[in-house]
């Protein structure tokens, strides 16, 4: 064999091993030219993209064995030349490819290397494919349990969630009770909040708590209490006492009786459940029924108003615990309820007789009380009258003294019937000392006018400035001994000391001693044994009266005893008395009062503060500002009329809704005046959400209902302080200057005074004028007279109340007028409102039927309501008719010059007033713009007069101006 044919036979051997190691690869292998075409393919390559023969793998591959498009969005072809190139250019090129097997929609993930070779003296690249589909598929399910690990461990975070809400609601529902008064409305706001820990837990847009009743063989349930989200809340609410169309879902009331839950997507039921949801907004809903003693109590249900989703078995699971806590917690309560009546029926029972004359002490004081308002507000309002006479100043400054005297004697009684009956609480809050301190002398400086004593004040510096305890009774304890020094003492000296003794194995509490000493004409020893009983009054004196009922004593000891404190006297005859309060209070804090306040409360100048009570001086406060929160449209002018003496900036609302946006809208005020009573969220609950919020500036109470009891539950809720209607103007002083002015840099305060100063001195007065033309008019059922006083004989002032009085009863009558069992709870607040309204223009007849009605609703007694409701809707209807004839007087638009337009310099004044909120303003350019008719007005005169009647500035600036903008 010739060496040419050995080297053949070599070769041929060579490329047969080469062929045989090529087709049993398991890979697809495959040779390529410069030009992009294929050479070579083992058999792997052709099985895998199953072709029948190497010539077709060949033909086809490029034109089939790929989509038109990759993954990434770029063209296969464009992006296989560049792979290509790539290779021949540095040698290798490794990248992930997308085929697809002809003739089939199936697609193959590879993973493809291009590696360049020699091949017949030329440059070529083989490919080897590597399919990875089934590497893909282990990826994903590689990846489907991960998600499915992901959902697991976010299911678990929410069921997490979820027990802490249920938790935190759980001690919250059961650590409510109703040990004392007002624990009811604390129920309906843990379970409010707990609402609220549930609904934000399973992010659900509103949850209802409904009580079942079976009525005729019929399944009614009831509405009874909500949380809403704030998406919740711009979707139809359900109204609260609404019965749900249940009987029309057999199904449905089948389900709850055997405690099956209900989960239903609103487009997955029928029309009558569809149609009744979607009012709502409901997309989907959770119902558990809750059952007790395996009879159905009633429902809770959870509303998704944004989305569908499903709750998971564990979720249910979960609500249904802390349906069944709610439940528990509703029937405990009305279970100690029932007992607590039951207690105090065999209690009145056993204690008739003195309950018999408790009553009666209260009931007179009450109707007292009325009158004395009246006296004490008409009196205060003639002595700040500039033009009221010297000698007549003097009477009436005797009959405020006198009145006031006879007022805390009335409180005496009323108090005194209250530690009787056993309703008087003490309350453990903190309180500023020098405010304390400060209030009680100047309360009390007021009863020396009329006698030569000295007051002399001593406070030890070391006494902590902030305190524990109940301060109110504090402060009641404290007048009452020293109005008990002043009485017994015609000259010399009455002094209050008050300091504080360590208290022995304690860190945080100390002894407060109040002592109280005077130059008297003293007790013997056996006045001292009885000197606490009731009705002691003592003198030495013969023929020498001593005003009072002589129950302060007995009430003062009885409330040291109730505070757990002691109380003692000394006294000798002709010499006088000391008697010394020590009480147990805790500090907060390690700040004492310091040299510098105790010298300011020490040095108090008693004449200065005399000379102001008696010239009706007081501070004006621009640089304030407050915020009225008031349902009642006259409550609010009044509240405007009397704050704008202090020149106060004043925003004023009509619910807690728009109180809570003001704040929201980042308002900040020096002082909020927060009414109690309002229908949707009431003064209590709007306080506790801007508390909740953060907001932590003041905030005072205003009610009627001024017992010691109800102040407490004000100050316990996040109020700092309380002040009665209808308002004193010394107490509202004292408030505004211990809020406000107090607060101010000494810089600051001299300068408005000395501009107040300034505008005395140039004899500026009130531009408002007086027409006399109510001077012979009379209106059954409206003490004109009395009213007028009110507001130092300013017509013009009284005339606006009485139209904002008028326009505000229609809101209120309607709900009156649509009374039935369901709404007694708004029927309440709407008959108070209309009698506080009442009160304060003197319309007493229809402030006592008001008055009568609300008692009756506040007792569910539905009969009285329906009985007397129609008699005292008339009788309003009456008094509004009476009041617009009146209003009239001041209104005759025939004798009115007529005249083109309305002057746009005024109209441009009454913009800014309602601006800056000025009521002085507003009067002053409203006086100017009625003094005429108009042509060409559009009528926006009677528009504006219309919206100053209901207080609404904001949209009068608003029109006014486009006005101007347009003429």
């Amino acid at each position: 064999m010739s060496k040419s044919e050995s080297t053949y036979i070599q070769t041929a051997l060579a490329d047969e091993r080469a062929m045989l190691m090529l087709n049993t690869s398991p890979i697809c292998i495959q040779i390529w030219n410069k030009n992009l075409e294929v050479i070579d393919v083992n058999d792997a390559g052709i099985r895998l993209y199953r072709f029948k023969d190497k010539q077709e793998y060949i033909d086809r591959f490029l034109a089939e064995c790929s989509p038109e498009y990759q993954p990434d969005g770029l063209l296969s072809s464009d992006k296989a030349i560049g792979f290509v190139e790539e290779a021949f250019e540095k040698g290798i090129c490794t990248f992930n490819w997308m085929h697809q097997i002809p003739n089939t929609k199936e697609q193959m993930p590879a993973e493809v290397t291009l590696v360049r070779a020699k091949y017949s003296e030329e440059d070529v690249v083989i490919g080897y494919t590597h399919d990875i589909r089934e590497q893909q598929k282990m990826l994903d399910e590689i990846k489907q349990q991960n998600a499915l690990m992901h959902n697991a461990y976010h299911q678990l975070k929410k069921r997490d969630s979820l027990l802490e809400a249920v938790n935190k609601s759980a001690m919250l529902l059961l650590t409510t009770g109703i040990e004392e008064e007002g624990e009811e409305e604390r129920l309906a706001a843990s379970i409010n909040k707990s609402l609220a820990l549930i609904g934000n837990s399973v992010n659900a847009d509103r949850i209802h708590i409904w009580r079942s009743e079976e009525k005729d063989g019929k399944l009614e349930i009831f509405h009874i209490y909500q949380w809403l989200s704030e998406y919740g809340k711009s979707e139809v609410t359900v109204p609260t006492g609404i019965i749900t169309p249940f009987e029309q879902m057999p199904g449905w009331v089948k389900k709850f009786k055997n405690n099956e839950h209900v989960s239903e997507s609103c487009s997955n039921m029928n029309k009558i459940e569809h149609d009744y949801f979607t009012t709502f907004g409901v997309k989907l809903i959770l119902i558990i029924p809750m059952l007790v003693d395996d009879q159905l109590w009633g429902l809770m249900t959870i509303d998704n108003c944004i989305s569908e989703r499903e709750f998971l078995d564990d979720e249910i699971s979960i609500l249904r615990s802390v349906s069944l806590i709610m439940v528990s917690v509703i029937n405990r309560i009305a279970l100690i309820e029932k007992q607590t009546q039951e207690f105090k029926e065999a209690k009145e029972i056993a204690e008739k007789a003195n309950k018999v004359k408790s009553l009666f002490l209260a009931n007179m004081s009450h109707e007292i009380r009325t009158p004395m308002n009246a006296i004490l507000g008409i009196s205060e309002i003639l002595l700040q009258d500039n033009t009221t006479p010297d000698n007549t100043r003097e009477g009436l400054d005797r009959i405020l003294s006198s009145s006031n005297l006879l007022l805390n004697i009335i409180n005496d009684i009323l108090d005194f019937s209250k530690i009787e009956a056993g309703k008087l609480s003490i309350s453990s809050l903190k309180y500023k000392v020098a405010n304390f301190i400060s209030e009680s002398i100047q309360l009390n400086s007021v009863r020396i006018v009329d006698k030569p004593i000295k007051f002399v004040v001593d406070i030890n510096e070391n006494i902590p400035s902030t305190l524990i305890g109940d301060e109110l009774r504090i402060k009641q304890v404290l007048n009452n001994l020293l109005s008990n020094a002043v009485k017994y003492t015609d000259k010399g000296e009455v002094k209050l000391s008050i300091t504080c003794e360590p208290l022995q194995g304690s860190d945080d509490s100390i002894i407060l001693v109040l002592k109280v000493e005077d130059t008297g004409c003293g007790l013997s020893q056996e006045q001292i044994k009885k000197v606490f009983d009731e009705y002691s009054r003592f003198t030495n004196q013969t023929g020498v009266s001593i005003e009072g009922t002589g129950l302060g004593l007995a009430i003062t000891q009885q409330l040291v005893d109730l505070m757990n404190g002691t109380i003692s006297v000394e006294s000798t005859v002709d010499k006088g008395s000391v008697f010394t309060v020590r009480l147990k209070q805790g500090f907060y804090g390690e700040k004492t009062l310091g040299t510098t306040t105790t010298a300011k409360l020490n040095n108090f100048d008693f004449n200065n503060h005399r000379k102001e009570r008696r010239d009706g001086v007081r501070d004006i406060m621009p640089y304030g500002k407050v915020l009225v929160v008031d349902d009642v449209e006259v409550n609010r002018y009044v509240a405007i009329g009397i704050l704008n003496m202090y020149k106060l900036q004043i925003d004023v609302v009509e619910d807690g809704y728009k109180a809570i946006q003001k704040i929201k809208d980042g308002n900040v005020y020096d002082l909020i005046f927060m009414d109690h009573m309002m229908p949707g969220i009431d003064g209590i609950e709007t306080t506790d959400i801007l508390r909740y919020m953060g907001y932590d500036k003041p905030i005072v109470a205003i009610s009627a209902n001024a017992f010691a009891e109800q102040i407490n539950v004000f100050l316990r809720s996040g109020f700092d302080d309380f002040i009665a209607k209808p308002i004193d103007i010394r107490e509202l002083t004292i408030l505004l200057n211990r809020f406000i002015r107090d607060k101010q840099t000494p810089e600051l305060l001299e300068a408005v005074r000395a501009e107040q100063q300034k505008e005395q001195e140039n004899g500026v007065e009130d531009d408002s004028e007086s027409t006399n033309l109510l001077a012979n008019v009379e209106v059954d059922g409206l003490d004109i007279k009395k009213g007028l006083a009110r507001y130092a004989n300013d017509e013009l002032t009284y005339i606006r109340i009485l139209m904002s009085y008028v326009s505000s009863l229609t809101s209120m009558l309607d709900v009156v007028a649509a009374f039935n069992e369901k709404s007694v709870h708004e029927y309440k607040i709407r008959v108070h409102g209309i009698k506080g309204a009442s009160y304060d223009i003197f319309a007493d007849n229809v402030g006592k039927l008001a008055e009568n009605l609300e008692k009756a609703a506040i007792t569910e007694d539905i009969k009285y309501i329906n009985e007397n409701n129609q008699i005292f809707i008339d009788t309003v209807l009456d008094l509004a008719k009476k009041l617009e004839d009146v209003i009239s007087l001041f209104d005759n638009e025939d004798e009115k010059q007529l005249i083109d337009k309305p002057d746009k310099k005024v109209l441009a004044e009454l913009a800014e007033a309602c601006m800056i909120y000025s009521m002085d303003g507003v009067d002053n350019a409203m006086i100017e713009l009625d003094k005429y008719r108009y042509e060409t007005d559009n009528d926006l005169i009677t528009w504006i007069k219309e919206e100053v009647n209901m207080m609404n500035l904001s949209a009068i600036e608003q029109r006014v101006k486009e006005y101007l903008s347009k003429s």
